[in-house]
């Protein structure tokens, strides 16, 4: 259903994306969607998880630096592929629920590697970056 969701929303676009259309395009009832994947939201969270999933998996790199310029190589990657869903992941949607914890994780870990290495130069000096995973994985378990 999930990939069925997101291939509507390459065709149509968010403004095309519907449940009853996504239903219709699978033969069941807009009940059924609710039932397996839940509310409007929780579908485009799910497509979202869906489309990252691999990013937070970017293979290590000898820096932090590398690291981090994988890993957004890699999302880069995932969102000229599924372009349309690229505004799912603003700040202020609720669908910001789907990006994958390990996403997060992989951009912390890089960002930490850089930060307690010898050398200076670290990530904060590279500029800001202001992930709230906590407030993801605070509304994840409320759902």
């Amino acid at each position: 259903m999930v990939e069925a969701a997101l291939g509507l929303i390459d065709r149509e676009g968010l403004t095309g994306f519907s449940v009853r259309r996504l239903a219709s395009n699978l033969g069941v009832y807009p009940a059924a969607v609710y039932w397996h994947l839940g509310r409007r939201n929780d579908i485009l969270a799910a497509v979202v998880d869906h489309v990252l999933k691999e990013v937070g998996k970017a293979p290590a790199a000898p820096s932090w630096e590398e690291s981090l310029r994988r890993i957004c190589f890699a999302y880069r990657a995932a969102l000229r592929c599924h372009p349309n869903v690229a505004p799912l992941l603003g700040a202020d949607l609720t669908s910001n629920l789907g990006v994958p914890l390990d996403f997060v994780e992989s951009v912390f870990a890089a960002l930490h590697r850089g930060a307690s290495g010898s050398r200076g130069g670290g990530p904060a000096e590279a500029g800001s970056l202001r992930l709230d995973a906590h407030s993801a994985s605070t509304k994840r378990k409320k759902r």
